[in-house]
Formats: C-alpha cells, structure tokens, sequence
C-alpha cells in the first residue's frame, strides 16, 4: 500500500466512482490513503493531503462521515494524530470551494468532528504540537485550523437542526471553566460560528430575528444576575483577606516584641483562588450573549439580511430589539456593552420608522450613554460607539430632547476632541447632528468660529470637507444676527489670500456654496463684500 503514487487516486476516482461496485472499495482506498499520512517527508505529506482532499471532494460529503470514522481509527495516537485535523480543514475548505457541500451534508459528523476540533485546541494534539523540536519535523502544527474548519460547519450546517449539535459542546465547555485561554479560545470558535452562518444561504432573515432575540433574551438577565454575584464574592473574599492580613499583622507585632524570628506565610496565590472557587454554569453566558449580538450585527451589515420595507410582519419583529439592546447596553461585560451599542446604532439607522419603542426607550438611553461619556475616554471601543450612537439617536429621533447639562457635555466633548486626527471623525459626525437638529445656545456661536479656522488651517483634506459642509448649514440655519454672519462671511473672503493654496481652494469653495444655497436677498444684501474680492 506504501507504494501507491497518492496523487493517482483521485484521477482513479474520478474515472471509476460511477462503476456499480466502486462504493465497495470505498474503505479500502481511504485506507490506503490513510496509511501514507505519516511518512516523515513533509512533501510527500503534502502530497497525500492533496490527494485526500481531491478524492474527497469528487466522492461528496455522501462518504465524509466514513472518511471521518476512518481516520480516527487509522491515525488514534503519535505525533501523526497532529495531521488528522489538519487533513480535515483541507477536505473541508476543498468542498467548500468546490461547491459540493449541500447544506445539512454534514451535520451527521459534527459528533465525530467537534472532539478532535477540540483536542486539536485543548487537549493532547495541542500538548504534542508543544513539544520540542515538534515545529521543524511537523510544519503543519503550526496551526492551528480548527477554528476555520468549524465556521465551514456553520456556513453548510442546517441552521434550524445542525447549529445546536455544532454548539453543545462548547456551551458544555464554557459552563466548566475559568481559565482565560479556553475562554478566549472559545469565544473565537463562537465567532467563527457567527462568519459561517452569515454565509450559510439556508439561514432565513425570520428564523435568524427569532434566534437570536430568544438566545440573547434567554442569557442576558441570566448573566447579569451571575455577574452581580461573582462581584459579591469578590467583595466578600477581600473582606477576609483584609481580616486574613491585619490578624497576621497582629501577630508578626507580637513576636517581634518577645525578639523572636518567624516564618512569614506566603499570600494565598490567585490561581489557588480560582481552583478553590466554585465554578457555576452561569459565569460565562456572556459568551453566548456576545455570540447573539454578533449574528446580529452580521444580520444588520450584510445586504442580503435586508428587510423588504413592504414586508410588515418582518419589520414588526425587529422592534423587541429596542428594548432587548438596551438590557445589552447595561450589561457588567463591556464587550456585551460595545456590540449592544453597535446593534441599536445599525438598527437604528436602517429602520428607525419602524421602532416604536425608541420613542418611550429615548430618553434612558440617552441618560446611560452620557454616564459612559462621563467615565470612558473617546478613544476606546466603547467611548467611540458610544458617540456614534448618541449621533445616530439626535439625529434620526425627533422625540430625543437634550437637557442644558447634556447639551453641555456634548460641547465639552466636541471642543476636547474636534481637533484631534484620530477622533475627528466621531466629533465631526455629532457635530453635524447638533446643527442638523438646530441646537441653539452659546457654546454653538464660539465652537464655530473653531471650525472655520480648521477648515481654513487642517493639513487634512477630509476635515476642511467637512468643516465647510457643517459651515454652510449652520449659516443657513442658525439665528446669527447681522454681526455675526458679516463676521463669517468677512473670515471667508479674507481667507481667499491665504498661504497655501489648499486654504483658498477651501473658502472659494464654501463661498460657491453661499452663493448658491442663500436667499437672493442675502446675497444681494451683501452683493457688494462677496464679489468686489473677486
């Protein structure tokens, strides 16, 4: 069997698979195959992948599960078990490629596949892919391809069916442990999951809306509550450390007076905590949760997930999401927070006629995202989709009304933050919500005049865009007063000799705006200041 050229095989398959009794020699010629997976020479490896792979994808999924059955019992120890998922990735990515996955072809080999994913990441395909020397010999264990082969499972997984067995191992997982790195590996896989299923083409946009409100629904109290309670016992097991140290402290007092030495006890380390501490199945449902609001977000961003704007009882779905984003929004998890904010902003922008409850829900929202603006700097995740949201919310919400104090702290955050390259975007963007919605007091007059100096002097082509556009709507539509506007209008001309040409070009072209967009009395009005410079 060593001598087969593999690379023959699948040219055979392909001439023979279509005879009567090719089925019957189906075992024998993965074993054949098989056979060849652990010779030492990474090219003639590479060869044998190749060769399954291709034979793999002409038979069709019909013989994946034998396949699968087959390289288990083949390959079930050594360092050649390395190779199994890898080889696995591979058939998998070829069909896929190839188109000859049917959805729900592979469900029946998620019980197979998923424990050899998972031994590939945690268990003992991971521990040999660590070993010395290991990298040099077997090239191929320097990666780690499970998380791809798991997100073509979602992409051709039956999603009413298939999704639950492809995530009942992991739920099962994450229900049992602590420790970061599984953590963090399993929110990857979850990830992946949420990629495949955005393009799995058997996901409708009704069974997607009613998954996803009843996942994220069903876990977001639920966590919370065990979020408040691992706070409590984080508050209680400092409270006996702080005993645990004075009574020590105590002590160590009373030997020094009687001038004899003792032995200090080392602290009790952290990772002795986290195995003392009972681990409950609640603790990270966050996972699931962020899981939900990712599909959601894919649900929102990605054009064929559109809602038709005739189509009433799909648009009537979407407007729980208000209320359900908003318990998001209030999560203990940040990144539960960030997803929660992005959802409700693409929500927000794409059906706002549609969303009722946002007219009652407005009002505390806006209080909590101008507590965030309080506690969490611009620069973060969480600081930037927070003012996106507060944008979108001013924007596209007439019945959103901003008290004197939160109209202040938009200023003061806009004055802060205008000017700065990396979060002039955001600034930009509320900025033009504010004027948009025409909010008048003194702190607009004097964050103007700022923003016709940055049109005027920004090295940025994309911040003197934008500070003319903001510059024409506020003239047209704010009350200025004679004074104030022969002031605009006086920087505007005057600027026509400024230095660089990239600050004449600027007010030449604000100035073309002026004069097409200003009432014909306006311009005649002051006919005499606009065209004599010119």
């Amino acid at each position: 069997m060593a001598r087969v050229n593999p690379r023959k095989i699948p040219k055979a398959v392909s001439r023979e698979r279509m005879h009567p009794i090719f089925q019957q020699h189906v075992p024998k010629l993965l074993k054949i195959l098989l056979s060849n997976l652990s010779n030492r020479s990474h090219e003639a490896r590479a060869d044998v992948v190749f060769a399954i792979s291709k034979t793999m994808s002409d038979l069709g999924p019909e013989f994946f599960h034998m396949f699968v059955e087959n390289i288990n019992q083949s390959i079930s120890r050594g360092f050649s078990r390395i190779l199994v998922p890898f080889t696995i990735h591979s058939i998998l990515c070829t069909m896929r490629d190839k188109e000859t996955i049917k959805p729900g072809s592979l469900d029946r080999s998620v019980g197979y596949l998923m424990p050899i994913f998972f031994d590939d990441m945690f268990g003992k395909i991971a521990e040999k892919k660590r070993a010395n020397g290991i990298q040099e010999s077997i090239p191929e264990s320097t990666v780690t391809t499970s998380f791809e082969s798991i997100e073509v499972l979602a992409q051709f997984t039956d999603f009413n069916r298939g999704l639950s067995w492809i995530l009942r191992p992991i739920v099962k997982l994450i229900s049992r442990t602590t420790f970061p790195a599984i953590i963090s590996s399993a929110q990857k896989m979850l990830s992946h999951i949420a990629t495949g299923l955005l393009h799995n083409k058997e996901v409708k946009t009704r069974d997607l809306l009613i998954y996803v409100h009843q996942l994220v629904d069903s876990n977001i109290k639920q966590q919370e509550s065990a979020a408040k309670h691992m706070l409590h016992l984080k508050k209680t097991s400092q409270t006996n450390e702080d005993t645990d140290l004075q009574g020590y402290q105590k002590i160590k007092r009373l030997e020094n007076r009687k001038n004899t030495s003792i032995v200090e006890l080392e602290p009790r380390k952290q990772l002795a905590k986290m195995k003392n501490m009972p681990v409950s199945s609640d603790t990270n449902l966050h996972l699931l949760t962020e899981f939900g609001l990712e599909l959601c977000h894919h649900f929102l961003s990605e054009d064929h997930f559109l809602i038709d704007p005739e189509d009433v009882d799909l648009l009537q779905m979407l407007d729980p999401y208000v209320n359900l984003l908003f318990d998001c929004l209030q999560s203990h998890y940040q990144r539960v927070t960030v997803l929660g904010i992005y959802c409700l902003t693409k929500l927000l922008v794409s059906y706002e006629k549609h969303l009722p409850s946002i007219h009652t829900l407005s009002k505390p929202i806006l209080e909590f995202l101008f507590r965030i603006l309080r506690k969490v700097s611009a620069k973060t995740d969480l600081g930037l989709e927070t003012v996106r949201l507060l944008t979108t919310l001013i924007l596209k919400c007439s019945s959103v009304e901003l008290t004197e104090e939160q109209t202040q702290q938009i200023f003061l955050f806009l004055n802060e933050h205008i000017d700065r390259p990396d979060q002039s975007d955001a600034a930009f963007s509320l900025l033009r919500a504010v004027v948009k919605r025409k909010v008048v007091c003194v702190e607009i007059y004097d964050l103007m005049k700022r923003v016709q100096e940055l049109m005027v002097q920004s090295q940025l082509e994309k911040v003197r865009k934008l500070s003319a556009s903001i510059m024409i709507n506020y003239l047209m539509e704010y009350p200025l007063g004679k004074q104030r506007l022969e002031q605009h209008l006086t920087f505007t001309i005057r600027n026509l000799q400024y230095p660089h040409l990239h600050g004449r070009e600027i007010c030449l072209e604000l100035l073309h705006l002026i004069l097409t967009h200003f009432p014909p009395a306006i311009i005649q009005q002051y006919a005499e200041m606009l065209f004599m410079p010119l």
